[in-house]
């Protein structure tokens, strides 16, 4: 396969990644591990996580840590005190099965994120420690606010960084960020670019991004079927027809309107609404099952939406005025048809 060169890091990668969250979460660990495998048999040789995705690391460490030198791995933690971020690496090393990660992220770093990032306790500096030790080799960030990714990026201390990229959800392209990454040589690993698992078609998906030289897609493959789609498809290469651009349009027009990015920028909401956890149902439910969306702690969530007052604090924040209230309710009727239909 193809590979390219992930910025500053010189790491040369394959053209697409493996995400590892949705395997985690719906399969066994004999499904992860042969799905892992087949992707590195591929030619896939980068694979993302974060602590945070379940049990993603140890199902990694069991599945390919005896071919750890065909592969990079990039994962992720929060912020926290000075402990966790020790705490959180030498887990990350262990349920991994290894001595070092190629790339080691701020996870979510949204609103906030600088104080944390300079001002708190897990500093850059802890960063740049874990570097000097060799448990990490490159620093790196994983964002959904492009206000907040330009200004960290323009710091120059992050190698790498990691952001939503579709047809549908192309700010990133649009205003500006693909652009700012290529001139300052960060790799940028595209996050989302089947929307979540709302878009279809992945010759649309992949065509759009293999636009960006730099921008290197990871995918949330669940069957070895999409593995070998998508691998023939970044090795024959993608020309889009005018036929198939005019239905992206569409497409995107269609959704454009109610396809939320996760930038969090609606929040707080006055009534108390967890907006965002909201807005995801449909991504959760699609990433991580019917089960996780149908747990307690989740219906309370959806419970939530009935403090909605219809404000429109929250759509005067959206960047992309998304008429949220509306949506909120929306989700909420399928959200009961689900239950209903599971007895």
């Amino acid at each position: 396969m193809e590979r390219a060169r992930l910025g500053r890091t010189g790491l040369e990668v394959s053209r697409i990644g493996f995400g590892v969250l949705q395997i985690a979460a719906k399969y066994s660990y004999e499904h992860a591990e042969k799905l892992l495998n087949a992707a590195l048999d591929s030619g896939i040789n980068i694979i993302d996580t974060a602590r945070g995705y379940g049990d993603s690391e140890e199902r990694i460490g069991k599945a390919i840590s005896k071919r750890r030198d065909e592969f990079f791995i990039a994962t992720k933690s929060g912020g926290g005190t000075r402990d966790s971020f020790w705490e959180a690496l030498g887990d990350s090393l262990r349920r991994l099965k290894t001595d070092y990660v190629d790339i080691y992220q701020f996870h979510g770093a949204d609103k906030g994120a600088r104080d944390y990032i300079y001002g708190g306790e897990t500093t850059i500096e802890c960063m740049r420690e874990a570097r000097d030790q060799g448990k990490i080799r490159f620093i790196g960030f994983s964002s959904h606010s492009l206000e907040d990714s330009l200004d960290l990026m323009r710091t120059g201390d992050f190698d790498v960084i990691q952001y939503p990229i579709s047809y549908v959800g192309d700010e990133a392209a649009e205003q500006g960020l693909v652009g700012e990454a290529e001139r300052l040589d960060v790799g940028f690993l595209g996050m989302k670019p089947f929307g979540g698992g709302r878009l279809g078609e992945a010759r649309y998906c992949l065509g759009y991004v293999f636009r960006f030289p730099c921008v290197v897609p990871v995918i949330g493959f669940e069957t070895e079927e999409e593995l070998r789609e998508v691998v023939e498809l970044a090795e024959k290469g993608i020309e889009l027809t005018e036929a198939d651009l005019a239905e992206m349009a569409r497409i995107k027009a269609e959704l454009g309107e109610r396809f939320c990015r996760g930038c969090n920028y609606c929040h707080p909401c006055p009534q108390g609404v967890p907006v965002l956890e909201v807005m995801f149902f449909d991504v959760f439910r699609k990433q991580l099952g019917n089960d996780f969306v149908a747990r307690d702690e989740y219906r309370e969530t959806i419970a939530a939406v009935a403090k909605c007052e219809e404000c429109e604090t929250c759509v005067n924040r959206c960047p992309f005025e998304l008429e949220i209230p509306t949506i909120m309710r929306e989700i909420v009727g399928r959200y009961e048809e689900m239950m209903g239909a599971r007895g």
